[in-house]
């Protein structure tokens, strides 16, 4: 089962999350940002995370990494996708900011966050020709592939346990924990982009996680086609690609999540992020509900009585 808990509360980004962590339990000290982008995510973990901690940021497409030239001395930039083996693999980008798009203007030209490791390559080789047929039509840059080198989280990582581990991978995530190995045993809190990968769910709550879901991002799809998928549409926002989108919370629960998850994306519902909590860490995840549920001007016992 996916607790709604934390989407009924409105809870988007893992922000809030690490804020009650921190008043709760203290600083960070080692964290994971797996599909780093240009450092936002990362910069955002920083501001709670030790004066001796650190923050391995994963990002293997180049035309990012310049974002992180005068970063936090506590976010270490890893130029490398996160897989389940070490090998070089093709690298997709379908797009990346023009200087023409409303993100140019934050100082993001050239930046890419659709970037991902294909699985099937004749698959991603006709996906790329439609692609670029459009971006073309549009005056857009074509998308193109590029080598990048891949590796395991738990052979980059040296650290015996994990505070925080953000994955964004486009599709990637399973294999990334895969590639966590032991060290995903050793994690409290794994923030995850869903959007049904297959084997994603199974695997997390086959390894005894507890499974949070937060707000959904949605695009193309009216306020009664949310509600009748138990959605609530709360705010609008523009992607990066520049494509309008709304945030929805899921104001109910369903017996099959996966189930209902696959009629969800019939309906333009693209994804939500998870919250996995490890077991080992549920103690002193209740005391951190109970910071959220101060802040959000609510009974703390409500967000224990919820989740047990």
């Amino acid at each position: 089962m996916v607790s709604s808990l934390l989407s009924q509360i409105g809870i988007h980004s893992f922000d809030p999350i690490l804020r009650a962590r921190f008043e709760a339990l203290g600083p960070l000290r080692i964290s994971i940002d797996g599909g780093a982008g240009w450092g936002d995510t990362a910069k955002k973990i920083a501001e709670t995370t030790a004066e001796g901690g650190l923050i391995y940021a994963f990002e293997p497409f180049p035309g990012n990494h310049k974002f992180f030239d005068e970063a936090d001395p506590r976010i270490k930039l890893i130029k490398s996708a996160i897989g389940d083996s070490a090998i070089t693999s093709n690298f997709l980008v379908t797009q990346v900011v023009g200087s023409d798009d409303p993100w140019a203007e934050k100082g993001l030209a050239g930046y890419s966050s659709v970037g991902h490791l294909p699985d099937h390559p004749p698959l991603w080789k006709l996906l790329a020709r439609k692609i670029r047929g459009a971006f073309q039509e549009n005056d857009r840059p074509a998308c193109v592939s590029l080598q990048v080198n891949v590796t395991r989280i738990d052979q980059t990582v040296q650290e015996n346990h994990i505070d925080f581990v953000k994955l964004d991978l486009q599709g990637a995530e399973y294999q990334a924990l895969i590639g966590m190995g032991q060290l995903l045993d050793e994690t409290d809190m794994l923030w995850i982009e869903f959007s049904n990968q297959p084997r994603l769910y199974d695997y997390l709550v086959g390894n005894g996680f507890l499974i949070f879901d937060t707000n959904y991002l949605c695009t193309g799809s009216s306020a009664n086609q949310l509600e009748k998928l138990g959605l609530r549409a709360i705010r609008r926002i523009m992607l990066s690609t520049s494509q309008p989108a709304v945030i929805a919370t899921r104001i109910s629960d369903s017996d099959n999540y996966l189930d209902w998850f696959n009629r969800a994306k019939k309906m333009g519902v693209l994804q939500t992020d998870l919250l996995a909590v490890n077991p080992k860490f549920l103690p002193n995840f209740l005391t951190i509900l109970g910071k959220i549920g101060a802040s959000y001007t609510q009974d703390p016992a409500y967000f224990q009585e919820a989740l047990l």
